[in-house]
């Protein structure tokens, strides 16, 4: 019997057009009518994700900036800090590579330096608050991540910088021109392991929807795993099942579907 259901936001709940299908808020409650509990786990900033989920915002769990920070509604649950030395050092490496900007993912806000619309254009769909400064090196707040916003292809471009860092730190590649850099140990697979033990809930009693490389460690913590049909390959590779894409409903009509609702 299936207990948690976790969804990704970016090309899996969401459609290309970022937009947060219509039944969902529904579908959520009567899920929870029947004890199963929802929570959603992105990269995105928490704030972005009450927005997202303004209706029912305090009914779900969050896991946000891809495991970094956990909570239950508004009740924080877990906390991921980078620690500020190892900030300049990254800060240091990612200034010097074209096309490359690094977005400093704090508790309260986001730190970003350009002011290109481009860059702006990149932020604002995943972070609600975010603050334009002049030298990212100055921020003395608790940093959950350093998003890489790479305009090149992050994959390719950005992370061959930040192999060597690899010992220390979580990397992970959440989309074309997104990558996300955490404490070690820090993925959506340990955050999804975190939300199991409070809640009592076992990988059989898990069903997970994802799209992408930030998604690969917590597909493997559940028997349920699903990959929507747009996802990476080595992503499906992974997963139990494949269900429609992002742009069709396929988190919605699949939780109908097993549900029978």
């Amino acid at each position: 019997m299936i207990k948690l259901v976790i969804t990704d936001m970016d090309g899996t709940l969401l459609n290309d057009k970022k937009e947060v299908p219509a039944e969902i808020y529904e579908l959520i409650l009567k899920l929870k009518e029947r004890g199963v509990t929802f929570a959603a786990a992105s990269g995105r900033q928490y704030f972005n994700l009450l927005d997202s989920f303004a209706p029912i915002q305090n009914d779900i769990y969050y896991i946000a900036e891809n495991g970094a920070y956990i909570l239950n509604g508004s009740e924080e649950l877990s906390v991921s800090e980078l620690p500020h030395p190892l900030i300049e050092k990254l800060l240091s490496v990612a200034e010097r590579i074209p096309e490359v900007y690094p977005i400093l993912c704090g508790k309260g806000k986001a730190y970003v330096t350009s002011r290109e619309p481009r860059v702006i254009e990149q932020v604002e769909p995943y972070y609600k608050k975010y603050e334009i400064i002049d030298n990212l090196h100055t921020v003395d707040s608790v940093i959950f991540k350093i998003a890489v916003l790479d305009f090149i292809h992050a994959e390719k471009n950005a992370y061959p910088h930040f192999k060597d860092f690899e010992d220390q730190l979580q990397i992970s590649v959440s989309a074309h021109e997104w990558m996300d850099i955490m404490v070690k140990g820090v993925n959506k697979g340990e955050a999804v392991k975190k939300l199991q033990k409070i809640l009592g809930v076992s990988k059989a009693e898990t069903m997970i929807f994802g799209d992408f490389l930030n998604d690969y460690e917590m597909m493997q913590e559940c028997e349920y795993s699903y990959a929507m049909a747009n996802a990476h390959p080595k992503l499906k590779a992974v997963c139990n099942y494949e269900c429609p894409s992002n742009n069709d409903n396929g988190v919605v009509d699949t939780i109908k579907k097993v549900f029978n609702l």
